[in-house]
């Protein structure tokens, strides 16, 4: 796997399964930069810090970087530690870092990290986010049933990703939002007649089928918001009474992706690019591959 350079703390270490978020470079960066009473303080907050995310996640991120004896674990040795393969030990480093930057916890903080000229903590890693998101998605275009490691919300954007390739303007919900869909996707023909789309996304294991309540549930939204196309992406299949409903006669523009349809996807997708593509029908309208 190729190594890049970590964006906040001009580190090296491997890409995005090696470390999600390198906040914890950061801030590993600002503690070799303080004195010796400053580094004690430093230490008491952020174990107050770590405490306010589980036990697993919060030794998970110590190993993984160094917080205990200095050593950096590999994906592999936590893995032998908790039992755990290390793709699921990556998914679990990153799914505590993002919960570590939050407002409230990195507020823990905030007196270090401004003196570092962050005067808005969680801005001093947006970079570093979006830089590892693209690694991720990198990753699992080449290597498609990697997308079954990813979280509920990273497989939301890589979805959305993929939209914005296909030349669509996307908007992701918010994460505790329960609307009925995850993305709302805009685009415009040649005509500049808009099309709308609402879409659910479902990161399901592979033995995991979509059943037809689901599908028909997000018909429902469709109708009830108004919406031109409805769309489901799953990262399994669906079930035999869920492709029927799809396909009944009195159903319009309800489209299903199961996880053959997404690897093609994938093969055309390109993370860092911001290329659009507009695919024109007959009948002038946008629609998704």
């Amino acid at each position: 796997m190729q190594t890049t350079h970590c964006a906040v703390a001009n580190c090296r270490r491997s890409s995005w399964g090696e470390n999600a978020l390198c906040f914890m470079h950061f801030l590993a960066y600002v503690r070799a930069s303080l004195t010796t009473d400053q580094q004690s303080n430093l230490q008491g907050r952020l174990t107050r810090y770590l405490k306010t995310i589980s036990y697993r996640e919060r030794e998970i991120v110590r190993l993984r970087n160094g917080l205990n004896d200095g050593y950096w674990y590999t994906g592999v040795e936590v893995g032998h530690i908790f039992k755990l393969s290390a793709s699921r030990v990556h998914q679990l480093e990153r799914r505590a870092l993002r919960k570590l930057l939050s407002p409230a916890r990195l507020s823990l903080l905030a007196d270090f990290l401004t003196g570092f000229g962050v005067d808005k903590p969680s801005d001093a890693v947006v970079h570093a986010i979006g830089s590892c998101e693209d690694e991720l998605f990198k990753y699992v275009a080449k290597n498609p049933r990697a997308v079954h490691n990813l979280t509920p919300r990273e497989f939301e954007k890589l979805i959305a990703r993929c939209l914005e390739s296909f030349g669509f303007h996307v908007q992701l919900t918010a994460e505790t939002r329960d609307g009925g869909y995850d993305i709302l996707a805009f685009a415009s023909d040649q005509l500049g007649i808009t099309t709308k789309y609402i879409v659910e996304c479902k990161r399901f294991s592979a033995d995991n089928r979509v059943g037809v309540e689901l599908v028909r549930n997000l018909y429902g939204v469709k109708n009830s918001m108004n919406v031109d196309h409805a769309l489901l992406a799953t990262t399994s299949h669906f079930t035999r009474d869920a492709k029927k409903f799809a396909e009944g006669p009195t159903v319009w523009n309800l489209h299903l992706r199961d996880f053959e349809m997404l690897t093609s996807w994938l093969d055309s997708y390109d993370a860092i690019t911001d290329a659009r593509r507009t695919l024109v029908l007959p009948n002038k309208s946008l629609r998704v591959p």
